[in-house]
């Protein structure tokens, strides 16, 4: 039984990742070019 469970546990949470990141991508798709622009200069530099 707690097979189960986890294994519903790792596909909510897939199924999960795999909605946000289409909502993510959706959002930036309808931003404003001024707004990506913003976004970039606010954002710190990568390691």
């Amino acid at each position: 039984m707690g097979d189960g469970r986890l294994a519903v546990g790792a596909l909510v949470g897939f199924a999960s990742s795999v909605i946000m990141d289409q909502a993510t991508s959706l959002f930036y798709a309808r931003q404003s070019d001024a707004s990506k622009r913003k976004e970039e200069e606010r954002r710190p530099e990568a390691p």
